[in-house]
């Protein structure tokens, strides 16, 4: 299944495992901390992993498969 291309351009073209930190993630869905975790508790966006404890972060795979969800 292709994305497409603006989604395409927002995540990496590398390695699905690769991890985007709170921040980057932010920046490219341009919205809040708050609604970005208003997303999250709703069910709506998936959930952070947590390398250490004092960071969130996203695998571009579940990234990916967010996107999907929406452009079907």
């Amino acid at each position: 299944m292709s994305l497409p291309a603006t989604v395409q351009a927002a995540l990496p073209a590398t390695d699905d495992e690769m991890l985007l930190r709170k921040g980057e993630v932010l920046r490219r869905l341009s919205v809040s901390e708050s609604t970005l975790f208003r997303m999250i508790r709703a069910g709506r966006f998936p959930k952070p992993c947590h390398p250490s404890p004092n960071v969130s972060a996203w695998r571009v795979s579940d990234l990916r498969r967010y996107f999907a969800g929406l452009a079907a």
